[in-house]
């Protein structure tokens, strides 16, 4: 975190003696959080806590992980690495109140310096076909370094999360899928479009509302921003309560 008079005195901001060459002087403490507390857990293991497919566990959660994105871009940050291992839950009583984590790839909005992006299928495709891959690592890896950071990157990964946590399945298989059906052009890769368009017809989609079809748009500028999707989401479900 760069120097604040907000947090240099604030218990849980840590300090180095001076500010590195970005100008970053403190890391920020927080609550410790268990792999087990995790949602890519949840979607990758049967657990005990709660049904998964439980109509208002899915509800409430897909609320929660609208609402923690929509809180960091109202700060003009994107986070820019989202995933379901970026959620989680304290205790068991509050496993819907998803708690938003893993912010060492954020952004400042429009912000376009600094590290390069470790890319995942929950990627953007427009980060995907500005990727190139790693040779410093045994599996596949894709880093971006030439981007602007938007707000509709994470609005796409927003989108597969809530895909994989609305059907119990990803949306796709692996990263290499992913880069392949982006073809040079996501904006008109017509096999990226039909991958999407097959997915959409999946049943368990039909119980809730179009929302991953707004977020996973091929065009950057035509996805809904999460904050809309937000209150969509809450006035369709009647959760203005919870909020």
């Amino acid at each position: 975190m760069r120097r604040s008079r907000f947090i240099v005195r604030h218990h849980r901001a840590a300090a180095l003696p001076a500010p590195l060459a970005s100008g970053h002087q403190y890391y920020w403490i927080s609550s410790p959080a268990l792999g087990r507390n995790s949602l890519h857990y949840l979607l990758h293991h049967d657990a005990a806590t709660v049904d998964a497919r439980e109509h208002t566990f899915l509800v409430l959660s897909v609320q929660s992980i609208l609402r923690g994105v929509a809180k960091v871009h109202a700060a003009d940050y994107c986070h820019l690495g989202l995933s379901p291992r970026s959620f989680f839950y304290e205790q068991a009583s509050t496993i819907t109140d998803w708690l938003l984590s893993g912010f060492y790839q954020a952004y400042v909005l429009g912000q376009n310096d600094g590290h390069p992006l470790y890319l995942d299928v929950y990627s953007a495709p427009e980060l995907i076909v500005a990727s190139v891959v790693s040779d410093d690592h045994q599996d596949v890896m894709l880093l971006c370094h030439r981007f602007r950071a938007q707000f509709e990157m994470d609005a796409w990964s927003v989108g597969c999360i809530l895909y994989q946590l609305l059907t119990g399945e990803p949306l796709f298989k692996d990263i290499m899928q992913l880069r392949v059906l982006c073809g040079m052009d996501p904006a008109t890769s017509t096999d990226l479009q039909n991958h999407l368009d097959k997915a959409f017809q999946h049943p368990a989609l039909n119980d809730f509302p179009p929302v991953t079809q707004k977020l996973l748009n091929v065009d950057p500028q035509l996805r809904i921003p999460v904050s809309h999707i937000l209150r969509e989401w809450v006035e369709v479900h009647s959760l203005a309560e919870y909020q």
